[in-house]
């Protein structure tokens, strides 16, 4: 009987790392913003009638700065749900390292020392969760194999 074999593409760990790094530096930005721009009244955006038929084209300013702040939230919501879905360990070392308001001042050691991991128990569990999330936010940076036969 043969074996199934799974030929999975390798991963490009430090690019894909990168794209993560970016993701959680636009999310802490994200809800900065937002929580700086504090409670404010909804408004409603006016759209252009194009051939008879309302359009998704936004014609008013307000309209627009609506519609940025619904992407960010929208943003912050799917980090959110893909954080959400890790198991607790994991989840709550990626929240305490990277998505925390101060995660930029924390340290690995600090992290695994609050949450009374080992270094090790720490490393491993913190590498799965990247490695999740990088495929739950379909950011997973693939290693392309150059073909031998093609002139650079």
């Amino acid at each position: 009987m043969e074996q199934l074999r799974l030929d999975l593409p390798e991963i490009d760990r430090k690019a894909t790392r990168e794209a993560l790094e970016s993701v959680f530096q636009v999310y802490r930005d994200y809800r900065t913003i937002l929580r700086g721009m504090g409670i404010e009244p909804p408004t409603t955006a006016k759209y252009e009638e194009v051939g008879g038929r309302a359009e998704g084209k936004v014609s008013d300013p307000t309209g627009t700065a609506v519609t940025r702040e619904e992407q960010m939230t929208e943003f912050i919501k799917r980090v959110d749900r893909a954080v959400e879905a890790l198991p607790y360990w994991e989840r709550m070392i990626i929240l305490e390292r990277y998505l925390d308001d101060d995660a930029e001042e924390k340290t690995d050691q600090q992290v695994w020392e609050w949450l009374n991991l080992s270094r090790r128990d720490y490393q491993r569990k913190k590498a799965r969760a990247l490695y999740k999330l990088a495929f739950a936010l379909k950011i997973d940076q693939i290693v392309v194999e150059k073909d031998p036969t093609t002139v650079a």
